[in-house]
């Protein structure tokens, strides 16, 4: 966002209300007034309808302001959806307006066949931000963005003191230091070099598309019981669901006391208006047999009692 503003797009940047909330902060931390940031809320599907952004973009131009930024996801937070990347990139080249693809959990996915199909026209993005530490299997501390047009890093972050003129690069090379705000920095590309040369592209891809198949079968396992309600179907290795007649609180305790207990890591979050589980099967590692026990832990009100019994132990 800051190398966008540089090359020229300063004026309103178009969210949705699945946007992960660290665009806003950003763009706020960079000096973005609150009323530049136009929520253009998704459809039912929790997904962007493109003629609902290029109101708002004509909407706006009509009152005088300078539409700039596009904000489409690829993998939302709450639901794995996807916005519709090629019309927006088609909306965006006609209006001159510069689109950004939070691809941070999903966009490794192009890795596989099916993902590539959910994801078509990522590759039209002027930027493309990616967590490795999500979908491409590594630890904390590694971030990537991409940026389409070559020069344009350098351009918003490049500085060259005096003093730093002894460890500047060479011909050929790259100083990290000038392609983001940070000037020390350890070598965070080396652990997904290493990654990439051990398991290669193919092994990475086939751990994506099993993530993508354990969600789908887990919806299927979701279906065969009535009481449990699939609310957003698998995309991208992400499914959210809740328990028939248990109350919001219910969810959030047993979700809580499941994750405390160790047996597995699962969340909460709201739908329109709704407290659901949600479930994230992007770790290699999980097998059906995890998903079963996990919902059938959720399923049990045991773990709700564990939430609220004292601990005697002590």
């Amino acid at each position: 966002l800051a190398v966008a503003r540089a090359a020229g797009h300063d004026g309103i940047v178009y969210v949705s209300d699945q946007t992960h909330a660290s665009i806003r902060r950003g763009l706020l931390s960079m000096g973005w007034d609150d009323g530049a940031i136009h929520v253009v809320p998704t459809t039912s599907d929790w997904r962007w309808s493109t003629a609902a952004v290029a109101a708002a973009v004509a909407s706006d131009r009509g009152r005088g302001l300078s539409p700039s930024i596009v904000v489409a996801t690829a993998g939302t937070t709450n639901t794995g959806a996807v916005d519709p990347l090629n019309e927006l990139a088609d909306l965006c080249a006609t209006e001159n307006l510069w689109l950004h693809v939070d691809g941070a959990y999903g966009a490794p996915a192009v890795l596989s066949a099916r993902g590539r199909v959910s994801l078509a026209g990522i590759g039209r993005a002027d930027s493309v931000a990616i967590d490795p530490h999500k979908w491409l299997f590594q630890p904390y501390d590694v971030g990537c963005v991409l940026v389409r047009q070559p020069g344009l890093l350098e351009a918003c972050f490049t500085m060259n003191p005096e003093y730093l003129r002894d460890v500047t690069a060479g011909s050929g090379e790259v100083d990290l230091r000038n392609r983001s705000l940070e000037l020390s920095r350890r070598s965070r590309a080396l652990k997904i070099w290493l990654t990439f040369h051990a398991y290669g592209r193919h092994g990475l891809a086939r751990a994506v598309d099993r993530s993508i198949s354990l969600a789908e079968r887990t919806q299927t396992i979701l279906r065969e019981d009535p009481e449990w309600e699939v609310i957003t179907p698998a995309q991208l290795g992400v499914i959210t669901f809740a328990r028939s007649n248990l109350a919001p609180a219910g969810h959030i305790a047993r979700a809580k006391a499941l994750t405390a207990s160790g047996y597995a890591a699962i969340s909460t979050t709201e739908l329109g208006g709704r407290t659901v589980f949600r479930l994230c099967l992007i770790n290699p590692g999980t097998t059906e047999d995890d998903v079963r026990g996990t919902l059938e832990r959720l399923a049990s009100d045991q773990w709700q009692r564990a939430e609220t019994t004292p601990d005697t132990a002590e």
